[in-house]
């Protein structure tokens, strides 16, 4: 299982927002905000990239551990749900600069990850967006731990 030691380093509010990034990023994914069942699907397949990610339990990596998040369900479906929410209330400029405050984070915090951070979103964006009604992540944890 995953070392919390980047959850302790970050603190819970941005913890969370690193989280809510995660979902945020995969927006793009979603033809329809007000569809439940694309929202569903994301979430499915976030809780799977969440499980992998937690079996890897790499806890040197920043990308990793935030993944790992998502495995429980409650915790998956909350986080989804947040970034259902944000969609709905925010413009898409505000979306984006909350993204890149996310990152600004992890750059100040773990300026060693923050390659690896970014890389890992754009994956999950790219996996989110590629198979929505079936999605595989057998292979994303792997292919972030090699980045």
């Amino acid at each position: 299982m995953v070392d919390r030691a980047h959850r302790e380093r970050f603190g819970d509010a941005a913890w969370e927002t690193l989280g809510l990034t995660v979902a945020l990023v995969c927006r793009d994914a979603i033809s329809s905000v007000d569809s439940d069942r694309e929202w569903l699907n994301l979430g499915t397949m976030l809780q799977r990239a969440g499980v992998r990610a937690a079996e890897l339990g790499d806890e040197n990596d920043l990308a990793i551990e935030v993944l790992a998040d998502f495995a429980d369900g409650d915790r998956c479906r909350t986080i989804v749900e947040r970034a259902r929410a944000l969609v709905h209330q925010r413009s898409e400029t505000e979306l984006t600069a909350m993204t890149e405050q996310a990152a600004a984070t992890v750059d100040r915090e773990c300026p060693d990850q923050s390659f690896r951070f970014r890389a890992t979103l754009i994956l999950v964006s790219m996996l989110a967006d590629s198979s929505p009604d079936s999605p595989d992540v057998s292979s994303l944890a792997d292919k972030s731990h090699k980045v």
